[in-house]
């Protein structure tokens, strides 16, 4: 990948710096990983496939 990617961390993960996630944006794709293991991986989705999840989902 040609990009770099500036990584931001949600606002809303664990206050004990445990649980969060990060999110960074290219050309092409919006990615997320776990700031607990930013070098085990991260996912990526097409914009438009961003756009389509619910705002404010929470798990069960």
């Amino acid at each position: 990948m040609s990009d770099t990617l500036r990584w931001s961390t949600s606002g809303r993960g664990d206050s004990g710096g445990g649980a969060c996630d990060e999110a960074a944006a290219c050309s092409h794709a919006v990615h997320g990983r776990d700031s607990g293991t930013p070098d085990g991986g991260s996912s990526a989705v097409t914009p438009a496939t961003r756009a389509a999840f619910p705002v404010g989902a929470t798990a069960p």
